[in-house]
C-alpha cells in the first residue's frame, strides 16, 4: 500500500508541475507596425453585381427606395475606387 501511495503522490506532483509551468509560456503580444501601403493609397476596381431577373422588377423599378439606396451606396463607394463596373 505504501508503494501505491508513493506512486500516486509522484503522479500528482508531476501533473501539478505540468499544469503550473506548462501553460505559462503562451502570451499574446499586441502591437502595430507602420503599413507600407496605407489604405488611402489603394484604389481598387469596384465590381457591382445586381440581379436583374423578373423577380427583382418590383424592387428596382423607378422611384423605389431600394434602387435609390443601391445607387447612393455605389456612388459613395465609387469615390474610393479607380473604376466602377456595373454587372
Amino acid at each position: 500500500m505504501n508503494i501505491r501511495l508513493n506512486i500516486l503522490l509522484a503522479a500528482s506532483a508531476i501533473l501539478s508541475t505540468t499544469l503550473l509551468f506548462g501553460c505559462g509560456g503562451d502570451k499574446i503580444v499586441v502591437g502595430s507596425d507602420n503599413n507600407v501601403n496605407p489604405i488611402s493609397d489603394i484604389n481598387p476596381t469596384l465590381n457591382v453585381y445586381i440581379e436583374n431577373s423578373g423577380s427583382m422588377d418590383g424592387y428596382m423599378c423607378d422611384g423605389s427606395q431600394l434602387k435609390d439606396a443601391v445607387f447612393d451606396y455605389v456612388s459613395d463607394l465609387s469615390v474610393c475606387s479607380d473604376t466602377t463596373s456595373l454587372n
